[in-house]
Parts: C-alpha cells; sequence; structure tokens
C-alpha cells in the first residue's frame, strides 16, 4: 500500500514469513504486484523515452521472479507491444546510425521485454 513498491523489502518480507511458517496470501499478493507493475507500464505512455523507468520495472521484475508470484501481466504486456509498434523501429535505426541514447534504450527495451516474456526481433 505504500506510494512506491519496494519489490527488494517484499522479498525480504516473504522469507521473514518462510522462516516463521506464516502461510500468504499469494493470490493478493501477486494481484498486488501485477497491479504496480501495469501501473508503471501504464506510466509510459507519458515518458515512452525514460530509460530508468525501463530500468526500473526489468529490475522490480527480475527481483519478484524468485518469489514465483502468479502476476497477470498482460496489460504490461500490451503496453510493452504499443510501444515496440510506435518507437522501437525508429529508435533501433538511430541506434544502427550510431547514436549512444539510442543504443541504450534498445538494450533496456530488449532486457524489459524479456522480463515479460516477450521476443523482439
Amino acid at each position: 500500500k505504500e506510494d512506491d513498491f519496494n519489490p527488494e523489502r517484499l522479498a525480504s518480507l516473504i522469507n521473514e514469513a518462510k522462516r516463521w511458517s506464516v502461510e500468504l496470501d499469494r493470490a493478493q499478493l501477486g494481484y498486488v504486484v501485477s497491479s504496480w507493475i501495469n501501473s508503471l507500464m501504464e506510466t509510459l505512455n507519458q515518458q515512452p523515452f525514460d530509460i530508468p523507468l525501463f530500468e526500473k520495472i526489468e529490475n522490480d521484475l527480475k527481483l519478484l521472479k524468485p518469489l514465483s508470484l502468479e502476476l497477470n501481466l498482460w496489460k504490461a504486456q500490451n503496453e510493452y507491444f504499443t510501444r515496440m509498434y510506435n518507437f522501437y523501429k525508429p529508435i533501433r535505426e538511430s541506434m544502427e546510425e550510431g547514436d549512444d541514447y539510442s543504443k541504450k534504450w534498445v538494450e533496456v527495451f530488449r532486457n524489459l521485454g524479456h522480463r515479460l516474456q516477450i521476443k523482439v526481433s
């Protein structure tokens, strides 16, 4: 319920709950985490070139993976496809012309696609 989701803190709390044999509502946790990730992806509508935001989402997903939560990320995946359709090709072409910013954007974009289980050609 905090304003800024902290996946490291969540992982720590889940590990502590395991240590104390506390049963967690994994469905509720998955719902909350999915909502947070989907919300961050929607933010990319207003900030499609925000490399740190791409990195944050990718890092959050990376930290959450070992928790084996069932995440419903179809909205996040749809947002990703929208970014890919609208921005990926022109930015990749700029990258091929030697633009360093474009190289970084393409790198973080592909990393996020991997975390969302989307293949980027």
